[in-house]
């Protein structure tokens, strides 16, 4: 075993015995290979985010039952393979990138760099689409990151020449100029380029023990929802603080998640802005406009919808609204009575 194998073996064992700063470390050791090899399934790398969250969560919580630290790899692969299966068998829309939802620092690019951009973006993901599954998986992960051949094939559970062969074999299909291209967009699409991948999964994780302490109240999941512990964990914490409504508002560089008690905002806690765009998505996602079925997020501008949860084997819909501000988006949860008392 080498020394980054031991070390990361090693960050296991500590994470399994409660250590949150392991975990994160973790994170930030594998968010890129994580991210990448959904991006090389979906195709899209705000879902192949949304997917890396979802699987690293999980992990979080199955953790204690790996009993093999230094198979850590290739247990995560597999979970992300899970939550890409999940969401390629529902439907789903595309969701725009993460950095949507924060402030770009002027200057700003006009709108013809703007679509020369997107245009050499689509162009490469188009070619990257176009090799066969097991190419796109090694190309997509070298090139992400700064991993080894022999890091891409531990993590990819195939034998280090095998990488080789599949890099040499989708350099030979793709043109030199792509092959730039594709170099450049992978490492900017990278999450490691900043803190905020690693911080998204910390408020999850937070968010997922207060939910543990608080009740038994889940969204449902299903096939089609994807991301929906953070949301859960809201409308759990919600419902043990005795809440009547959910209030998430952008305010200046944070969101404010309050809580109406008894007529009065509390407020709960504040996320980054980072968060604002993808936390709106999820409920949007969840959510469906009544008598369509069809999710609120495939609407714009004001809308009313319901959000369907799960409280000790029982569906409640609670009324969703969503109002656009000039900072973006409000979402108003309304918390149902549950567990209603008997005639």
């Amino acid at each position: 075993m080498c020394d980054n194998e031991e070390m990361a073996a090693a960050l296991v064992r500590r994470a399994q015995m409660g250590e949150i700063t392991a975990f994160a470390a973790l994170v930030r050791r594998f968010q890129d290979r994580a991210v990448a090899y959904g991006a090389s399934i979906l195709g899209d790398f705000a879902l192949a985010e949304d997917a890396a969250q979802e699987a690293f969560l999980e992990a979080y919580q199955c953790l204690p039952a790996l009993r093999e630290p230094a198979a850590f790899a290739g247990w995560l692969r597999k979970i992300v393979f899970k939550q890409c299966d999940r969401l390629t068998r529902g439907k789903h829309v595309r969701t725009l990138p993460i950095e949507a939802a924060t402030d770009v620092a002027a200057p700003q690019p006009g709108p013809a760099e703007i679509a020369e951009s997107r245009q050499r973006q689509a162009r490469v993901r188009e070619a990257v689409q176009s090799l066969p599954p097991g190419e796109r998986a090694a190309v997509t992960l070298f090139y992400m990151g700064t991993y080894s051949q022999r890091e891409v094939a531990e993590f990819l559970g195939v034998p280090a020449s095998t990488v080789k062969n599949r890099l040499h074999s989708a350099r030979a299909r793709l043109k030199e100029r792509m092959m730039a291209m594709l170099e450049d967009d992978l490492r900017e699409a990278r999450p490691s380029k900043d803190d905020a991948f690693v911080a998204r999964v910390q408020e999850n994780i937070t968010l997922s023990l207060a939910a543990l302490e608080a009740g038994e109240s889940e969204i449902l999941p299903g096939d089609t929802q994807p991301n929906y512990h953070l949301v859960a964990s809201l409308i759990v914490w919600a419902i043990a603080r005795g809440a009547s409504e959910i209030h998430i508002v952008p305010d200046g560089e944070r969101v404010a998640i309050r809580f109406d008690v008894g007529g009065v905002l509390e407020e709960a806690v504040a996320l980054p802005k980072s968060l604002q765009q993808p936390v709106s998505d999820r409920i949007k996602t969840m959510a469906y406009i009544p008598g369509t079925e069809q999710p609120m997020c495939r609407r714009r501008g004001q809308q009313e919808g319901l959000l369907p949860v799960l409280h000790k084997e029982t569906r409640y819909d609670m009324p969703v609204s969503c109002i656009p501000t000039d900072h973006g988006e409000k979402i108003v949860v309304r918390i149902l009575r549950v567990d209603p008392a008997p005639d």
